[in-house]
């Protein structure tokens, strides 16, 4: 589980790479709003995988 939560997260981080130098041709002040979806989007993301793996952690107890 811990390799799959290593690969997201560098996917993540490669995402958010790719969206500050390649967005910020299109448009100035656009491409901010976007980049800053883009994170909030990819931190929600990661914040909902950690919590389901915690709740799979809590369903196998039981």
């Amino acid at each position: 589980m811990k390799n799959k939560i290593i690969i997201y997260v560098i996917v993540q981080f490669l995402l958010i790479l790719c969206s500050i130098f390649v967005i910020p041709n299109v448009e100035g002040v656009l491409s901010i709003f976007i980049v800053l979806i883009v994170i909030v989007g990819n931190v929600l993301n990661l914040i909902f995988l950690l919590k389901a793996k915690n709740v799979k952690r809590v369903f196998e107890h039981y």
